[in-house]
């Protein structure tokens, strides 16, 4: 099926699936699982300019992050997916994610998954993901800088 058309229930059951493995192998840090997620040329971008991109530094950042934490639980939900006039498939989700460090510190983070995937010979893969915040908790924050995460764009209703 071209996905300029409806996706099927089987694509959308799938690309459902890549969002929930993701929070899956990230709680059990299986980066090279995690990283088989991706497309080759994927980018995670986290705001602010920062930005991971291809197998080989995807697979470095999260062994990286992996190292850092003792424990993690990400939680998904609302899952939207969408295709454009174009016929990239965007798919939007909600994450609430926590993290204990060695120290037992603890942070967590509220926001959204924005992502384009595509369709590999392997099936459904991620071709970007923009993590963007509603909000966190127990970052430290050096005055001035900007927030671990780029915020959600968001109407102020007054």
């Amino acid at each position: 099926m071209n996905t300029r058309d409806q996706l099927s229930d089987d694509d959308r059951r799938s690309i459902e699936r890549l969002q929930y493995r993701y929070c899956d192998l990230v709680d059990r840090a299986r980066v090279d699982e995690l990283v088989d997620l991706f497309a080759d040329d994927a980018e995670i971008d986290y705001g602010h300019g920062r930005s991971i991109s291809g197998a080989d530094s995807l697979a470095t950042f999260f062994h990286d992050r992996f190292r850092a934490y003792s424990g993690t639980s990400h939680h998904l939900s609302n899952v939207m997916i969408d295709v454009d006039e174009d016929g990239a498939v965007n798919v939007q989700s909600s994450i609430y994610a926590w993290h204990q460090f060695h120290d037992g510190s603890q942070v967590e983070v509220w926001g959204r998954y924005l992502d384009v995937v595509v369709r590999c010979d392997d099936g459904w893969r991620f071709g970007t993901r923009a993590i963007r915040a509603a909000g966190w908790r127990g970052f430290t924050v050096p005055e001035g800088e900007q927030g671990p995460f780029q915020m959600i764009d968001r109407e102020v209703v007054r």
